[in-house]
């Protein structure tokens, strides 16, 4: 048994590639339009020595999955059967094909539904709403095929076994994992946070921070924590 990890760029995805690393061979492929991948210069994290992983990244044109998905098509399948033939001959089957993204559909046409696996991160179709009858158009296409459909969150469970029901026994929830230390071991014993709201995420644009200050602004009796990773967000306030 072993596993590729198409587009890879998300640390959970490729946590999880590296995870699987440590049991069974794995390949993580991280891909980014050139624009993305100059301005943020992304780099692998530091290899776990126990991890049988192998790595690949490609710098693509702007587009490469959007409106010139279909010229990039042919390039992308030979990439997916090439890495297959790899797994195959060291490993003597087909690797599974862990697919986080809708947009990865076509060019997993070749590949044989039951070694492929949707790995939902989120509700994709929210991100380019101009976008988002073709986003539901690959989801859908994914969730059918696949052997397996997992999410990250429980509403998207239940989002697409809603849509796909005859599909519903193949779509399960998979939280992300979180350090033992952070779990109330006692359940009977609350935390002390009275009048206290904490955030826990990535602190990206991606949070409205001006409705965050105008709420902070109303609620002065209340103290707010944010937990997670800080990136530099244009907010338009001074705190």
């Amino acid at each position: 048994m072993s596993f590729i990890f198409l587009s890879a760029n998300p640390p959970w995805v490729y946590n999880l590639a590296e995870a699987t690393a440590r049991q069974k061979p794995s390949h993580a492929v991280r891909l980014y339009d050139w624009r993305t991948y100059w301005k943020f210069s992304p780099s692998w994290p530091s290899v776990d020595p126990n991890a049988e992983i192998k790595r690949t990244l490609r710098v693509l044109p702007p587009g490469y999955a959007g409106r010139l998905e279909w010229g990039m098509r042919p390039l992308m399948k030979r990439w997916v059967r090439r890495w297959q033939r790899e797994l195959r001959d060291r490993c003597g089957q087909q690797p599974f094909i862990i697919a986080p993204y809708p947009y990865l559909a076509p060019w997993l046409r070749d590949v044989p539904d039951h070694r492929i696996v949707y790995y939902n991160l989120d509700a994709y179709d929210l991100y380019r709403p101009t976008r988002a009858q073709r986003i539901q158009q690959l989801e859908a296409e994914l969730v059918q095929r696949s052997r397996l459909t997992v999410c990250l969150s429980m509403y998207q469970v239940e989002t697409l076994r809603r849509k796909h029901p005859e599909r519903a026994e193949r779509i399960q929830h998979f939280p992300l994992g979180v350090s033992k230390s952070f779990i109330n071991s006692d359940p009977q014993q609350t935390a002390v946070l009275e009048r206290t709201v904490t955030f826990i995420g990535n602190l990206t644009d991606r949070v409205d921070w001006c409705l965050v200050y105008a709420v902070a602004d109303l609620c002065p009796e209340l103290t707010f924590r944010f937990v997670g990773g800080l990136e530099k967000v244009e907010t338009g306030g001074t705190r």
